[in-house]
């Protein structure tokens, strides 16, 4: 039974890119069990040939919405892997940013790599930053977490906010 879905897209030749055009919209739902789905059937769309995650696969989305990001796909891609999140999305966004500059500093050490991003102005860096210091609560520090509280983009200000939430004392 679980494999009925897969035996008919592989019968009428759906293409993983018409698979994830038609999940995009489900990634802001909020019902967590649909929403697991959703991820699972993203995760198996992007893995290269080495078994890798490859979310190249996005980029023509993200090109054709890149006045308006869709806020769902950016932020399963930093939730799934923020590094290959970060470079894929700075091919789109980063204006003049050369993609082996990104690759080789987002691959450096965590803490490295945290204050690099920092220190850029963009919202995909920040994005990267947050999210790393969400999965790396020692990363956090209040001269952080002030920058990016600074931030203009809605998904580092929403991880600002959960961390700073986090932080305040239970009462």
């Amino acid at each position: 039974q679980g494999m009925v879905a897969g035996f008919i897209i592989e019968q009428m030749k759906i293409t993983n890119s018409e698979i994830t055009t038609a999940l995009f919209p489900f990634l802001e739902t909020q019902d967590k069990t649909l929403h697991e789905k959703v991820c699972n059937w993203l995760g198996g769309t992007e893995k290269n040939k080495d078994g890798r995650i490859d979310f190249s696969c996005y980029e023509s989305v993200l090109r054709e919405k890149k006045e308006n990001p869709p806020q769902g796909l950016i932020r399963y891609m930093y939730g799934r892997n923020p590094q290959n999140a970060m470079v894929t999305v700075a091919r789109v966004y980063g204006k003049d940013v050369p993609e082996s500059e990104v690759a080789m500093k987002a691959k450096s050490g965590v803490k490295e790599s945290v204050e690099y991003f920092s220190a850029r102005p963009e919202w995909w860096a920040h994005l990267y930053v947050a999210t790393m210091m969400e999965k790396e609560p020692y990363l956090r520090t209040p001269e952080l977490i002030k920058k990016l509280e600074n931030d203009t983009d809605p998904l580092v200000r929403e991880k600002v906010s959960k961390m700073k939430f986090n932080l305040e004392p239970s009462k």
